[in-house]
């Protein structure tokens, strides 16, 4: 894309978000009224209050291109209403820079959450977990979007309620949802191996890999491992986790962990898409588990986290995506 080309783009994106807020589609809010200013992550995410009401809110602002903000907020508009669904109440301009206004998770991520709290838990609230995760995910997927980035800090934690949060790779289903192997991207553990195959494997280079549905049910069966063990997926492992994946390397399943919660999880993240569930059918397997008191008659001997390795989550650095 050429510089005019891109500014041209820019130009249509900032004239479609300025006719939005005139049509009342978009709130906009005055930043000089977003006060009591937190930072939450690497000066990008903040705290605020909303000094008109006192709500606190929080502010998504710098690294974002304009083009990926349109996209979020479209997305989002969507599926706003869920109770699962992280809220967007609107836009704000801070620095000449647009910045999306959303809802305030009181528990930080499922990560963090699951840090503080996974000792607490018993198998039922970590399939009501899970349950709600899925209800949010069914909910996008019927609205024919395809959420591209599950995982653990992606999914936050509102007074102990799932919201999946950060729609800005998100696309839709019907659109050409195809990714070159220089566009594969997110954290590592939670990425299709489809897509790690072809960044990873030389035999694919310059092959198109498909980001669909199915792509959603293999990152939401790691997050259902997460919720059952408390800890990062493959915390543990070295450089050739990617390729590992791809050839069906998979955590191991957490002792005392009821057999239908496994099972179904060890369905969402099969190699082969065509042998994963769909969404419709995650929700109902994991309504009837959540039903069925004999689930829970297997209990972990011990419901603790391992301690991990000072590592962070791998990320998908084959690269990120391009302009």
């Amino acid at each position: 894309m050429s510089a005019i080309e891109k500014q041209t783009n820019d130009f249509d994106h900032i004239g479609w978000i300025e006719k939005a807020v005139v049509n009342n589609y978009i709130t906009y809010f005055d930043h000089t009224k977003l006060i009591n200013k937190e930072e939450i992550v690497n000066n990008r995410i903040f705290k605020v209050n909303w000094n008109e009401t006192g709500t606190i809110l929080v502010v998504k602002s710098c690294g974002l291109k304009i083009e990926e903000i349109v996209n979020e907020l479209r997305m989002q508009k969507e599926v706003d209403f869920h109770a699962n669904i992280l809220r967007f109440f609107g836009i704000s301009k801070i620095d000449n820079q647009y910045s999306l206004v959303l809802e305030y998770a009181d528990g930080g991520t499922l990560y963090s959450y699951l840090q503080k709290n996974f000792t607490k838990l018993e198998w039922d609230d970590k399939c009501h977990l899970a349950l709600q995760l899925a209800s949010a995910v069914e909910c996008i997927h019927n609205k024919g979007i395809i959420h591209c980035d599950l995982h653990a800090h992606n999914v936050l934690i509102h007074k102990g309620v799932i919201k999946v949060a950060d729609f800005g790779l998100s696309k839709k289903a019907t659109e050409a949802s195809n990714y070159s192997t220089e566009e594969v991207f997110g954290i590592m553990p939670y990425v299709d191996p489809r897509h790690l195959n072809s960044a990873c494997n030389i035999k694919c280079k310059g092959q198109l890999s498909i980001m669909d549905f199915k792509s959603d049910i293999y990152s939401i069966g790691v997050l259902f491992w997460f919720l059952s063990s408390g800890r990062r997926p493959f915390s543990d492992y070295g450089i050739h986790l990617a390729m590992d994946i791809v050839n069906g390397k998979r955590e191991k399943i957490i002792e005392g962990t009821p057999i239908k919660y496994s099972n179904l999880y060890t369905e969402c993240w099969a190699n082969d898409p065509n042998e994963r569930p769909s969404i419709q059918q995650v929700v109902s397997k994991l309504k009837s588990i959540e039903n069925n008191e004999e689930t829970y008659s297997t209990k972990c001997t011990k419901n603790e986290i391992k301690k991990e390795p000072p590592n962070k989550d791998i990320e998908c650095v084959v690269d990120r995506r391009h302009s």
